[in-house]
């Protein structure tokens, strides 16, 4: 019963690092200050641009830059962005222009092992705020 326990224990640690190896890391560093003061709001209200920059007025407030956590992640471009959208949510941006990718390549290994290497996908933008709120 004791090994069955231990058993179950160490599946349990192992499938617990594989999911925290998992996923998307987002970073932003400041930028400018906002015309005016920002609150929290929900990632689907923000604007995500790709192509064109807005129309209207805006400042640019934080960097915003996001990343697979490791080569177990199975975050795909759509995955990375939301997070990066989530991320301008919680810094209270009204849009999100993603600028360009952000992909890192980690090698792993050597010696008798064999050497590998993964490359970690990612993007960069920037948060947003419109000079005139609505």
């Amino acid at each position: 019963m004791f090994v069955h326990r231990l058993a179950i224990l160490g599946t349990a640690t192992f499938a617990l690092t594989l999911l925290a190896g998992c996923g998307t890391s987002v970073t932003s560093s400041k930028l400018n200050s906002p015309p005016h003061r920002l609150t929290r709001r929900a990632p689907a209200t923000v604007e995500v641009f790709r192509t064109k920059a807005p129309d209207r007025a805006y400042t640019e407030v934080h960097m915003i830059e996001a990343q697979q956590d490791s080569g177990y992640s199975t975050d795909g471009q759509g995955e990375i962005v939301e997070a990066m959208r989530k991320k301008a949510g919680a810094l209270g941006c009204d849009g999100l222009i993603v600028t360009g990718a952000n992909d890192k390549t980690v090698v792993s290994g050597g010696n008798n092992t064999g050497v590998t290497s993964a490359t970690l996908k990612g993007y960069r933008g920037v948060c947003i705020v419109y000079n005139e709120p609505r």
